[in-house]
């Protein structure tokens, strides 16, 4: 049975949690793993914040399209492009396909630091121009393509972290996206603009459920700043789901990291 549902929201940071609410109740709804209807949502999230951010003047339509009948399902999200700054599909294929230095993936915006994730969890990625002016991105998922179950847990390489340096922790709890990122992470760069001497600055994931890449940007300065001051930065209790988004993005060769134990 096909079911379609479209509609339209204003270009804006503010509504982002309620649109993502309602696309993580249609994934829920598709024969995929968990795991694979975490990572529809985390795709979907990165494109739709792209669209607001970089393809959209405020509070301009955002449109939605979502299609699932027994055999895929296919996503698409439209914005008007900004009239400052307009950018074609030929040109946004060539910037997240653009490959600079070592881990430069890293550090690019919501939409463009993970291209690399949306073209390895989908079947099919497509942009394209419309007649609003701006970008129709789309992708499909088709459901008997989903890879098998990993039974184990993926396990992280243990690095070596310096030793016998004074450790700071801090915690992240439940999403951290667009509307909640500057909250949870300006105690950390008000401490890091501070840093005089080096540290060993923990990271604990235990009550995180979610990230958007803007945030794993800054997880990698911070790993920076601490390494140029002679100290290192580690990630621990990090669930699964969250580590797989780490390991795609390459973060796992950069910093060590450990995985939450399941009770």
């Amino acid at each position: 049975m096909k079911r379609e549902f479209t509609f339209s929201v204003p270009a804006t940071e503010e509504v982002s949690p309620s649109v993502r609410a309602i696309a993580e109740v249609i994934f829920k709804k598709v024969p995929l793993s968990r795991k694979g209807q975490n990572r529809l949502k985390l795709v979907f999230s990165e494109i739709f914040m792209n669209a607001v951010q970089h393809g959209s003047n405020y509070f301009n339509p955002v449109h939605l399209y979502f299609c699932l009948d027994d055999e895929k399902i296919k996503v698409m999200i439209a914005d008007h492009g900004r009239e400052e700054s307009r950018v074609t599909a030929e040109e946004m294929r060539n910037i997240i396909n653009y490959q600079g230095g070592e881990n430069d993936v890293l550090t690019k915006t919501s939409g463009r630091g993970l291209a690399q994730i949306v073209q390895k969890w989908t079947d099919k990625f497509e942009i394209a121009n419309n007649d609003h002016g701006g970008l129709v991105v789309s992708f499909e998922k088709d459901f008997q393509e989903e890879e098998e179950e990993i039974k184990e847990a993926p396990k992280a390489t243990p690095k070596v972290v310096a030793a016998d340096l004074p450790e700071v922790k801090f915690e992240f709890t439940g999403i951290v996206d667009e509307t909640t990122i500057e909250e949870q992470t300006e105690p950390i760069d008000k401490h890091f603009e501070e840093l005089k001497s080096p540290e060993l600055i923990i990271l604990d994931f235990d009550k995180t459920e979610f990230f958007l890449s803007t945030f794993i940007g800054k997880v990698v300065e911070w790993h920076r700043i601490a390494t140029e001051n002679g100290g290192d930065l580690k990630i621990t209790n990090i669930n699964q789901e969250l580590y797989e988004i780490l390991d795609l993005t390459g973060v796992i060769h950069l910093i060590n990291i450990t995985l939450k134990e399941k009770k």
